[in-house]
């Protein structure tokens, strides 16, 4: 394993975790509302979008400065193989889904930079694997994801036994929508 890796891993192992007792009160510690609203909706669309496209959940991407949501993502891995039209799919099909349950959801409105929510406030990435595990690379899609409207996909090479962007190349939302509906019918 890289020494880098190794070496950051340790550090962040003997950070103290938690609240101290010098600078909160831990146990009359409530999470606010909207943090738990957020949970609600990004575990239920994560769910989801498991079992739909067999896909792994492995984070969140939240932008909530003082309580105010302006943006809510969604990472994912997979560990088989994806073209670029099979990503572009679960992109768009993914983003939509994150969105329409943001914009049906009442109690997270008020919470909301803007609404409703469009393209430019969510976030979904798949971090795509082999079969071994292993990112894929140099032929075939490493990472595809969407964010503020545009999707992208990323080649991956390695150098020094570290993932690098090979080849980038980007699509906005509107494009990959028309070639997903051409595709369809």
């Amino acid at each position: 394993m890289n020494p880098f890796i190794v070496t950051t891993l340790c550090i962040l192992a003997l950070q103290p975790i938690g609240c101290t007792p010098m600078k909160y009160d831990c146990q009359n510690f409530e999470i606010p509302k909207e943090d738990l609203i957020v949970d609600a909706i990004l575990e239920k669309s994560a769910i989801f979008l498991e079992k739909k496209y067999k896909m792994h959940p492995m984070g969140t991407n939240v932008a909530m400065p003082s309580g105010i949501v302006n943006l809510l993502g969604l990472h994912f891995q997979t560990q088989r193989t994806l073209t670029k039209e099979e990503a572009r799919k679960i992109l768009v099909d993914s983003a939509q889904y994150l969105l329409n349950s943001i914009n049906n959801n009442q109690e997270i409105r008020p919470y909301l930079k803007v609404y409703p929510f469009t393209l430019d406030n969510v976030d979904i990435t798949i971090f795509i694997n082999n079969s071994a595990g292993y990112p894929v690379e140099d032929s075939g899609i490493g990472i595809a994801s969407i964010r503020d409207g545009k999707l992208e996909y990323n080649i991956l090479s390695t150098v020094d036994n570290i993932p690098v962007f090979k080849n980038t190349s980007i699509e906005s939302y509107e494009d990959a929508l028309k070639i997903t509906q051409q595709i369809g019918h």
